[in-house]
């Protein structure tokens, strides 16, 4: 079996590991001379019969059917100890950082940002990262900064209040420099 057969069989598997019976046993007819496959009744103890083998079933074949529950069982639990495992282990993703997120982190905490939107776009109330997001969404004509990742036009504007902005920082850097 390939691991592409085994991974679609598996959910059968597990959801078959938790219905059928805990353990089957082999009991032999003695009136019809027949070995048979059965299950104990937990309630009462009972042994009842469940499959007939044929003479034909090797030995090997009827210890798996004997013990195939507490198997696939087993299995199950290896499996489900290991994918927690895995999860446990496996690096956590991190989050790919946008121009949406730097958009917004740059109204939230870049006091050059919020400068130059009050001076170069007419913005009249930094005084919070909620104003400032107001005026950036309707400068770039979107309701959501999340657009800026997914439609053009406002990719296009972001780009380009970014870059006007940038330049302006640069030039302010530069000033300041030379005034030191």
């Amino acid at each position: 079996m390939n691991i592409d057969s085994a991974r679609k069989l598996y959910p059968e598997a597990k959801q078959l590991a938790g219905l059928v019976s805990d353990e089957w046993t082999e009991s032999y007819d003695t009136k019809n001379s027949v070995a048979q496959i059965c299950v104990r009744d937990s309630a009462t103890g009972e042994v009842d019969p469940i499959a007939n083998v044929l003479p034909s079933c090797s030995f090997d074949d009827r210890i798996l059917m004997t013990k195939a529950p507490v198997l696939i069982r087993a299995l199950v639990a290896i499996c489900e100890r290991s994918f927690e495992e895995i999860r446990r282990l496996k690096p956590k993703e991190k989050k790919k950082f946008t121009e949406a997120n730097r958009c917004g982190k740059w109204c939230h905490d870049n006091f050059m940002f919020a400068r130059w939107l009050t001076l170069a776009t007419g913005l009249h109330d930094a005084s919070d990262a909620e104003r400032i997001k107001t005026h950036v969404r309707f400068l770039l004509k979107v309701e959501s900064l999340s657009e800026i990742d997914t439609k053009s036009e406002a990719a296009g504007a972001w780009r380009k209040m970014r870059s006007d902005f940038e330049a302006w920082n640069r030039s302010q850097n530069a000033n300041h420099q030379r005034g030191s």
